[in-house]
């Protein structure tokens, strides 16, 4: 099967996890990450990762997350969130539920 490339609506999805789902304790095992993994045709860990990806760049996660692995591909979304929380985080709330509710 080809790789298939992130897309902004995809990342802003999985920021959406990371933010609002993960203020009451997101896991790898979390439904919403296998919601999401299912609606986008991917692994749960390919979700999860994602996610971590963002959490190298929070700093007010400890530890340095992935420091190293595709932070140049969320650096984006994730500069959009710190520009403008509110906003960005509705989108993003938005890229969920357009990504789940098309997939059933």
């Amino acid at each position: 099967m080809p790789r298939q490339q992130w897309t902004h609506k995809q990342d802003l999805a999985v920021l959406y996890l990371k933010v609002e789902i993960g203020r009451s304790g997101l896991t790898q095992n979390h439904p919403d990450i296998d919601k999401l993994a299912k609606a986008m045709i991917r692994t749960t860990n390919a979700i999860w990762m994602r996610k971590c990806n963002f959490d190298a760049l929070d700093n007010s996660v400890p530890g340095v997350g992935l420091k190293n692995v595709s932070i140049s591909w969320t650096k984006p979304v994730w500069d959009e969130y710190q520009a403008n929380p509110d906003a960005t985080l509705a989108k993003a709330r938005r890229a969920y539920l357009d990504l789940v509710k098309d997939s059933g």
